[in-house]
């Protein structure tokens, strides 16, 4: 309304203009372009100049207007002069601004149509022809013109740039804008072999900022690669069939369904085997590896992230992560912990954590480092250093609070709530993990629910509150029996069968029954609990072997059956050559001194 009010001041003070009730313009719209009709000459320049945008600049003007210069500069000068632009600097490195947008949109909008997609096309030629660098800097811009000049595939390529610089700098959001127009105008181009490739592109392109925004597991991201992989099959032979197939195999990791995850991911090994690319087989190892890891086959899962590792190079390849959205052998260094720690070699997965984190921190890439932090944390928290494992979660929740990883909000929180509970505020604990559960549950993240079910459920045991930690561990077992997800299944059982004793009575002081459907929910417990631990020895995971014996003896030890705990106890203790000052080695050791 301020715009409006001053257009009209201005239209009725200026020369010949009767003061009476016709003389109000009937809009604001007719307003500036009865201002614009008074200017006559300069009318013209101000329709070119509007093309460009609001902002623009001598020189382009100058190449695209198709006008005299003497003409042009007069032109200029009135429009300054009318306050209709506004101007820094003179000619030729002069730059004007309209006063208002609707000043602009209005002389652009006075055009007819097909001049109009004539200068735009004449603008994106020029741009393309004289100001390359400008063209690099800010691909939109030329996308924008190619697109009101009706050339959809050229404007789509430039959106697509567009997108993809836009995901160089972790703007995600503007990133997915840019990349989400480039598909709508693909989507009006003739159903040919080219069009395909380039929907292809841009399907695979698009995957990398909506991890970042979204998830792997958001709708948006699925079908995304869903449609990549169907354009990939009609085409053929494709250079991004190995990316399809890691999205792909991304959506059904992160769903929890491990079967299809290591399906798809084998599949996308041998298509990246049969590309001159190295980082795709980077990649495709980190994919195939972490498909076993969660499948709880801890030394295949080692076997391939080491052989990412060792094809990984950050100078070469850490570049490329970013239109992936993720660094893969960043990841697969990562991840190397993480088996570390299971296979009973905590020292070397903490020395990998502090590699992976080092890497992360010196090349910038935002979920890497969060990445790095959660697997930093996970190593802390097995090996029982309360402390930096709550350092490295808040590490994961300052990079993913900045950038709004949905995904590494829930893990950080996670691991945050678990400190609380280990630092005795075992109620804000318990509800920061099962918020944290539930959100990532929400946003279809079902890839480390055992993990964290277990953070959850230890909380629950540790607050008193036996009975919902055994509801929440049954509902374990049962998930990942129905989805594959094996790599917890020894710590889901160990910290029944611990809860199980406590509750059968077997402590010192075992609490009071609260009602008779408790009682014969435990009478049932006991019955199916003949064989409490499950030997994790078939996994080579040391470290639950280690625990689940651990546990063992002592109960064992309460029974007076010294002998045989520590015969069970002292091959496995003794097995282990590092991580003496871990709490689980410290806890062995000082009940194998008391078994004497």
């Amino acid at each position: 309304m301020p715009l409006y009010l001053e257009e009209l001041t201005k239209t009725l003070l200026e020369a010949g203009t009767a003061w009476n009730i016709e003389a109000i313009p009937a809009s604001l719209a007719d307003s500036l372009m009865g201002r614009l009709d008074r200017l006559s000459t300069a009318k013209e320049v101000a329709q070119r100049a509007a093309v460009l945008g609001r902002e623009f600049g001598y020189p382009l003007l100058a190449a695209t207007a198709g006008m005299d210069e003497a003409a042009l500069r007069h032109g200029l000068a009135r429009l300054v002069e009318a306050e209709i632009v506004f101007a820094r600097g003179e000619p030729p490195a002069a730059t004007y601004t309209f006063k208002h947008a609707l000043i602009q949109e209005t002389a652009c909008q006075s055009l007819l149509k097909r001049t109009r997609q004539q200068l735009h096309a004449r603008v994106a030629q020029v741009l393309e022809e004289r100001f390359p660098e400008r063209v690099a800097a800010e691909p939109e811009v030329i996308a924008r013109h190619y697109e009101q000049a009706g050339l959809a595939a050229q404007a789509s390529t430039h959106y697509q740039r567009a997108g993809e610089r836009a995901t160089l700098r972790s703007a995600n959001e503007e990133a997915i804008g840019h990349l989400r127009r480039a598909l709508d105008l693909v989507a009006t181009l003739p159903e040919t072999r080219e069009r395909d490739q380039q929907e292809l592109a841009l399907r695979v392109a698009i995957g990398a900022p909506l991890v970042g925004a979204r998830g792997w597991s958001h709708p948006e991201h699925e079908q995304a690669f869903v449609r990549a992989r169907e354009l990939a099959s009609r085409i053929g032979a494709s250079p991004e069939l190995p990316r399809v197939l890691l999205g792909v195999a991304d959506v059904y990791l992160v769903r929890g369904e491990l079967t299809t995850a290591l399906e798809v991911a084998r599949e996308a090994l041998t298509a990246a085997e049969h590309t001159a690319k190295v980082f795709e087989r980077v990649s495709a190892h980190e994919q195939v590896g972490v498909s076993f890891l969660f499948a709880g086959d801890f030394p295949r899962a080692l076997e391939h992230f080491e052989k990412s590792v060792e094809l990984y190079d950050p100078g070469t390849h850490g570049s490329q992560a970013y239109a992936m959205g993720f660094d893969r052998g960043l990841y697969s260094l990562a991840f190397t912990a993480w088996c570390r720690i299971y296979m009973g070699r905590p020292d070397s997965a903490l020395a990998s954590s502090e590699v992976a984190l080092a890497l992360a921190k010196r090349l910038g890439h935002e979920l890497g480092l969060a990445h790095a932090f959660l697997c930093a944390s996970a190593v802390h928290f097995e090996r029982g250093e309360l402390e930096r494992a709550r350092q490295c979660a808040e590490g994961v929740l300052a990079v993913a609070d900045k950038l709004g990883f949905p995904a590494y909000l829930g893990y950080g929180r996670s691991f945050r709530g678990w400190a609380w509970v280990e630092s005795g505020d075992a109620t804000a604990g318990i509800e920061e993990i099962k918020q944290a559960t539930l959100d990532l549950a929400r946003i279809g993240s079902a890839v480390m629910a055992p993990f964290f079910l277990v953070m959850h459920a230890d909380g629950l045991a540790k607050a008193g509150r036996r009975d919902e930690a055994l509801d929440l561990l049954a509902r374990g077992v049962a998930q990942t029996a129905l989805q594959g997800q094996h790599y917890y299944d020894a710590e889901l059982h160990r910290l029944r069968a611990e809860i199980l004793i406590a509750d059968c009575g077997l402590r010192i002081s075992p609490p009071p029954i609260r009602n008779p459907q408790s009682q014969i929910r435990n009478r049932k417990r006991r019955r199916s609990s003949a064989k409490p631990w499950r030997s994790p020895g078939g996994q080579e995971a040391k470290t639950f072997e280690l625990r689940a014996a651990t546990s063992l003896a002592r109960l064992w030890q309460r029974q007076g059956k010294r002998a045989a705990a520590r015969d069970l106890l002292a091959p496995i203790y003794e097995w282990f050559t590092e991580g003496f000052d871990t709490r689980d080695l410290i806890e062995a050791k000082a009940l194998l001194e008391e078994l004497g």
